[in-house]
């Protein structure tokens, strides 16, 4: 055989594109997340990102959540580039109502609480007029043992949700959320709203519907009411998207809820959530809604240098228990 014109031949020859990803699912969940596995070492998420925008935003849209994996994230600095690409504006946690720390300008670590309990499924700032349209996690460490996030597509909880919930909220004008900012119970009412005087804090009020209380000289309270059913701004698919069940007293373990009654009385404890009328909501509802969230939830762990883009109006997420060394960080924006 005449290997003569070999070389001349291969040098013609059409080059033939090697895939740099594949999209998958995890096992068991066909629908949610779509993951994007980096088939080739050291794949920059930000670079890669911006050449596939169109197509990765338009997955975003159906499934409502994305798992980068195996691609070259491995530092906050990396991260804040990826969400320099995800996110046309980032956003700051203002109203925020759990720890977190600013490691960069609007980049934080997921919310600072107890390895031991778990934090229950929410979409970002729910209560705020205009929360988060995305949000985007970074694991760094992945714990030990535990530290899953899980995740719930809210339009499938709208779906599946006993209609005369929905509707008894809708009749009595929607949910309420009432907070207390106690001295030495989570974020001060400054850190909270980021700013540096009550007068600030009382003209940000008024322009986001929020009523803001002094009760004393360390004991403020804000009320505001909110939807419990938002429209998708793209879609308008109904979305189940509120903290009726996250911060309501039925859902603190038992031993901080006693705690809780021996320090304050219902009405001032930190975090509270009623009808928008102002009506308690009954324990079967708030169970119900609860044992939804679960019973649709999926579950992931976390793999060093993992990267989850969330639609934040379409997709809950929270925190399971874990044990060992964890960081995961977190920006969010439009």
């Amino acid at each position: 055989m005449d290997f003569s014109n070999w070389k001349k031949n291969r040098a013609n020859a059409p080059v033939v594109e090697r895939a740099v990803t594949e999209k998958v699912y995890l096992e068991g969940h066909p629908k949610l997340p779509i993951v994007y596995k980096a088939l080739v070492p050291e794949l920059d998420l930000a670079t890669w990102y911006q050449l596939n925008a169109a197509s990765i935003e338009q997955d975003l849209l159906d499934a409502g959540g994305i798992l980068f994996r195996g691609f070259a994230v491995d530092s906050e600095a990396g991260f804040k580039s990826f969400s320099q690409v995800a996110f046309t504006k980032l956003a700051e946690y203002v109203q925020g109502a759990t720890p977190r720390i600013e490691l960069q300008k609007d980049v934080y670590t997921s919310t600072e609480f107890p390895a031991d309990q778990e934090i229950e499924l929410h979409n970002e700032l729910s209560y705020v007029l205009q929360p988060p349209r995305k949000i985007a996690f970074c694991c760094l460490t992945a714990a030990r043992e535990g530290g899953q996030t899980q995740i719930a597509d809210v339009h499938e909880i709208y779906n599946k949700l006993d209609a005369s919930i929905v509707e008894e909220f809708k009749r009595r004008g929607g949910w309420m959320l009432k907070r207390n900012y106690h001295y030495g119970f989570g974020p001060s009412v400054f850190s909270a709203f980021k700013l540096d005087s009550l007068e600030k804090i009382r003209e940000y009020c008024a322009r986001e519907q929020v009523e803001f209380n002094q009760v004393s000289e360390q004991h403020f309270m804000t009320r505001q009411v909110r939807d419990v059913v938002h429209s998708h701004p793209v879609t308008g698919k109904p979305l189940w998207m509120n903290h009726v069940a996250f911060w309501h007293p039925d859902n603190l373990l038992p031993d901080v809820r006693a705690k809780l009654s021996e320090m304050f009385s219902p009405e001032d404890f930190p975090y509270s959530t009623y009808y928008g009328d102002g009506t308690p909501i009954d324990s079967a509802v708030i169970a119900e809604i609860s044992q939804l969230y679960r019973k649709v939830e999926v579950a992931f762990e976390w793999k060093a240098g993992d990267v989850m883009l969330l639609d934040n109006w379409r997709v809950a997420h929270g925190r399971k228990p874990f044990v060992g060394e964890r960081k995961v960080i977190v920006s969010m924006g439009q």
